[in-house]
């Protein structure tokens, strides 16, 4: 099932080429052979003419979520480095992400796992932690932008209510997150 799901994904890869290295790839790390891949890829609909059932309905791939299921693989690919301290970081993930790491017995599990042996296997250690930790820092952005957004709803409110104190003090804590997202973008971008 993981297999067909990223022949689905390798299928809808517009160039040839591409579409053969991930495909050598997927063989290496599945076990099967180039040959079958290929038969079974080619029975496969394009993704625009297939409907996921409701069950397994597709997350949104919002940045957040780009962001996760990145970050999520990673993880998976180096569990013993980076599991734990994702782990530890659990709540800047979406609650989708979070049931899958809090369930060894979810089937999604394998996908992440064998998204992270397909990009990560052949990735420079010294690389692969500036990339967990540059990931890690865009998931704190996001939290960041979002109780930002709260804070500013919340000082909208204060302002035509007229309570002054509280708006100042709203302001204050607005002006820390903001400091907060642009330390946490300059130690991103170094």
């Amino acid at each position: 099932r993981i297999v067909r799901h990223l022949l689905l994904k390798i299928k809808n890869i517009r160039s040839a080429i591409e579409q053969s290295i991930w495909l050598k790839e997927l063989a290496r790390h599945s076990n099967i052979s180039e040959p079958a891949l290929l038969t079974e890829m080619a029975d496969l609909p394009s993704a625009k003419s297939v409907n996921e059932p409701n069950e397994e309905a597709v997350i949104t791939h919002e940045r957040i979520n780009i962001l996760a299921e990145r970050l999520l693989a990673l993880a998976l690919a180096k569990k013993e480095t980076f599991l734990p301290r994702l782990q530890s970081a659990i709540t800047l993930l979406p609650l989708s992400y979070q049931a899958v790491i809090n369930n060894p017995a979810d089937e999604k599990l394998g996908m992440f796992e064998m998204r992270g042996a397909f990009e990560f296997s052949d990735m420079d250690d010294d690389l692969i932690q500036k990339e967990f930790q540059a990931l890690l820092n865009h998931l704190k952005i996001e939290s960041l932008k979002n109780e930002s957004l709260a804070l500013k709803q919340e000082m909208r409110l204060a302002e035509e209510k007229g309570e002054e104190s509280r708006l100042i003090d709203l302001m204050g804590k607005f002006n820390e997150r903001v400091r907060e997202i642009n330390e946490l973008r300059h130690l991103t971008t170094l």
